[in-house]
């Protein structure tokens, strides 16, 4: 656990704990048709099972979280979501959340960090290049991948 200002960062494994979470921000998913008990148990499952997962706290309320996958062949990293609650957004939640995938990738030798996301999702896509993330390319007729090399 990190503390920084008001903020705690916690890794979560367990499939319950990380269900809570995902539930306690599906009102924030850009994507709402995935706010649903099937999808949400899905992903908490699939997270648990492969994923690395930061948690974070304000206080005991939940602000965000951060699930991320390392391919160590090829050093790359992905984001599979990044959720921050709207309540918590533009104070530093995503920032502190992605300086900590940051730095857990590099000491295990990710090279670099790879997303897609929604090129309607203009607030998320602010955020990335803001934070170094450079377009690679289209990824569907809906989306783009996004990439910072670390």
């Amino acid at each position: 656990m990190t503390t920084m200002n008001e903020l705690q960062i916690k890794s979560v494994h367990s499939c319950p704990q990380i269900k809570a979470i995902v539930q306690g921000c599906g009102n924030d998913f850009f994507d709402q048709r995935l706010n649903n008990e099937k999808d949400i148990s899905r992903l908490a499952e699939k997270f648990a099972q492969h994923a690395r997962f930061l948690a974070a706290y304000k206080g005991e309320e939940i602000a965000g979280f951060i699930a991320y996958y390392r391919n160590d062949e090829t050093k790359t990293a992905y984001i599979s979501m990044i959720i921050i609650k709207e309540t918590h957004q533009g104070q530093g939640v995503g920032s502190c959340l992605l300086k900590h995938m940051i730095a857990d990738c590099t000491a295990l030798g990710q090279k670099r960090i790879r997303l897609e996301v929604a090129i309607q999702n203009k607030k998320a896509i602010e955020f990335y290049v803001r934070k170094g993330f450079i377009r690679e390319g289209q990824a569907s007729m809906l989306s783009d991948y996004y990439c910072l090399e670390i």
